[in-house]
């Protein structure tokens, strides 16, 4: 084996630098699954009420990508047959939110597909009425995305759902849920596709401030 180059058939690696990653479809993760590592500060989301994604693919302040390769959403490369489960992803993001008065925030979770590149929010924390502060307080979500079930060319039973918790100036520890949601979605499930969470702020203000500082997405098969 030549060195420095990942196994995909379990075989011994011949150096130890090539033992931490492996690859999927030729996209190169870690062996823990980490697909997607942001560790630098995204824009401010700020002043819109256009959904914005909390992910930032920065050559800066980030390694690997959000994207599941074209054959991907199955459980093992290209395997796309009807009642087998498929890709299981888990998701944190981590930053600070600040608001002027008591304004409405909205997350989704979904995928991005398709020549459009259209986004399909698979859950959602509906409007949650913020706390009014104007000094930045930490937040942090948690997420899962599961295709349950390869269904037909096009169809797959997707879970998606996690949480949304934010820590107010009084140290309350507000809890919100993206709720944990089955859907026979319609997609193409042997092309690629982009994993994504979105803010939405119902009212623009320069002080709804949303900063994701961090985030991971891992592929855990």
């Amino acid at each position: 084996m030549a060195q420095n180059v990942p196994s995909t058939n379990g075989t011994v690696f011949s150096t130890l630098e090539a033992a931490q990653f492996k690859t999927k479809l030729g996209q190169q993760i870690s062996i823990g699954g980490l697909m997607y590592l942001q560790y630098g500060s995204t824009a401010s989301i700020a002043s819109s009420t256009t959904p914005t994604s909390l992910f930032s693919e920065s050559a800066t302040t980030c390694q690997g990508t959000r994207s599941i390769p074209a054959g991907g959403l199955g459980w093992a490369p290209g395997l796309s047959y009807a009642n087998l489960p498929g890709l299981v992803i888990r998701g944190k993001i981590a930053g600070t939110v600040k608001t002027s008065g008591t304004p409405n925030l909205t997350i989704t979770a979904g995928l991005i597909q398709g020549v459009a590149s259209t986004y399909t929010a698979y859950s959602t924390t509906g409007a949650v009425a913020m706390v009014s502060t104007v000094t930045a307080l930490p937040f942090e979500i948690d997420l899962i995305f599961c295709i349950r079930a390869m269904g037909a060319a096009a169809t797959a039973s997707i879970f998606c759902g996690g949480w949304f918790r934010y820590v107010s100036a009084t140290t309350v520890a507000n809890f919100f849920q993206l709720p944990w949601t089955v859907t026979t979605a319609t997609l193409t499930t042997l092309a690629a596709a982009i994993v994504d969470c979105q803010v939405t702020w119902g009212t623009s203000h320069a002080n709804n401030d949303c900063i994701a500082q961090f985030g991971m997405l891992e592929m855990l098969n």
